[in-house]
């Protein structure tokens, strides 16, 4: 019998083993070479025909040689149909072939039909920060940008409604828990929290995202299924959990909970967040992802986005995306990105975007501070303490940090006069701020370090 037992078991191994081999074959076959890119319609293609492309999975007027390029291709709306029918975004579409194609290939497509405005490969996007796992014990950052005194005019209010597109957060974190938005629509026993009693597989508020209680989840990059430890990203789920680190750490910056005895405040305290999650756990977004959480984020009525990741590449969608949620009266700010140059970085290279730097405790300039003519203001990224995934507290630093201060700054300044617009936010947060290096704006600082009390 111990015999019979030892060989059952070597078989079940060897079984187990060559089943591992053979999903992982069929998944290389299968995605390996996949390409995923975007078609943009002129204004002249009405919303009934591109709804019509999308039923048909077929681009228009595309040649055959095009059609044997890109073999077999799924066809859908920018951010499935939260696009649908709206000027701006409404024309995007997102195409995923099996073949491998390149961006030169892709702008034959143009050729083939000049219905089209533009062709583009997605982009990947990474998150702006430097992981140090050196704790401190006080929020220099708070002191230095004159939070206290500025507190004491207004801590913000939860009408303005912050979003932050990142990791998720770690929405069980005690300096968090309480700061989480909850869709009161979807909050079935209305106690505030997700919980089983939310999930009823019905979309409650009829915005087309099922259950979306406290977010949602919009990480659909490709994996291994049976991949367990890879964590949640294979597709769109109302569950916004951080599995990296990243979002809850600039969470706590803009939100941390304030006078609970333990652990830091944010700079906006009496604030509330919209978990959106579009980063997967080794902090990769898809632009498709990344977009779809910006509309997302309109759709649910935010007054500012936080955007703590980019890339170099210039994209055509993504300047669409923020466009669209600018003139909808949404401030975005983004990070300056960490790279000592002045090559540019997106979305805060985009004149819609208030971009920010990082600076010491020392006010001066990190030295891997994105710098350049796109560069609005500076304010605290390095060696900042925040919320830490499990509930604890960990010390970071990139200008990922220092765009939630200046989120952060303006949400206290909605709070004063909900009137100001993103431009009226812009130029306030630039001409209150104090000069770290020449007297004026200058390229490496912009208009200088944020300071909260005079803004």
């Amino acid at each position: 019998m111990f015999k019979l037992n030892i060989v059952t078991n070597c078989l079940e191994i060897l079984m187990r083993k060559y089943l591992f081999l053979f999903f992982l074959i069929a998944y290389l076959v299968n995605n390996s070479a996949q390409t995923i890119f975007f078609v943009k319609y002129k204004e002249q293609i009405s919303f009934d025909r591109i709804e019509e492309i999308v039923n048909s999975k077929n681009l228009l007027n595309s040649s055959s040689k095009t059609n044997q390029l890109l073999g077999e291709i799924h066809v859908n709306y920018l951010a499935d149909e939260l696009s649908k029918g709206k000027e701006t975004i409404g024309r995007i579409l997102v195409v995923k072939s099996e073949a491998e194609v390149s961006e030169s290939q892709l702008q034959e497509l143009m050729t083939d039909d000049p219905s089209i405005e533009y062709v583009q490969q997605a982009v990947n996007y990474k998150l702006d920060w430097t992981p140090n796992d050196s704790l401190i014990s006080e929020q220099w950052a708070l002191s230095k940008i004159n939070a206290f005194d500025a507190w004491d005019i207004t801590k913000g209010n939860e009408d303005i409604l912050i979003a932050l597109i990142d990791t998720g957060i770690d929405y069980l974190h005690p300096d968090l828990k309480n700061k989480i938005y909850v869709n009161s629509a979807e909050d079935l026993n209305g106690n505030g929290i997700l919980d089983a009693a939310d999930i009823n597989g019905i979309d409650d508020d009829g915005n087309g995202f099922i259950d979306d209680v406290i977010g949602w989840d919009f990480t659909d990059r490709f994996g291994f299924p049976f991949d367990s430890t890879a964590g949640d990203y294979l597709t769109w789920d109302n569950n916004p959990i951080d599995e990296q680190g990243h979002g809850t750490f600039v969470g706590g910056i803009i939100a941390a909970e304030s006078n609970n005895i333990a652990g830091v405040s944010g700079v906006v305290p009496n604030s509330k967040l919209l978990n959106i999650r579009a980063f997967d756990p080794k902090g990769n977004g898809e632009e498709d992802d990344v977009a779809a959480a910006i509309i997302y984020a309109v759709e649910m009525g935010a007054k500012i986005i936080n955007m703590s990741f980019g890339d170099s590449k210039f994209s055509y969608v993504l300047k669409d995306v923020i466009k669209y949620a600018y003139d909808r009266g949404v401030v975005l700010v983004g990070s300056s990105g960490n790279t000592p140059t002045s090559a540019p970085h997106y979305p805060s290279g985009y004149a819609e975007v208030i971009s920010v730097g990082n600076s010491t405790e020392n006010d001066f300039v990190a030295s891997n501070s994105t710098y350049g003519s796109t560069l609005d203001l500076t304010a605290p990224g390095s060696s900042i303490i925040s919320t830490q995934n499990g509930g604890g507290y960990i010390t970071s630093g990139g200008t990922s940090a220092s765009a939630p201060h200046v989120v952060g700054a303006a949400a206290l300044l909605l709070a004063l006069n909900p009137d100001l617009n993103q431009e009226d936010i812009k130029q306030i947060l630039k001409s209150t701020a104090d000069d770290i290096n020449s007297p004026g704006w200058d390229l490496r600082s912009g208009a200088g370090r944020l300071n909260l009390y005079k803004a």
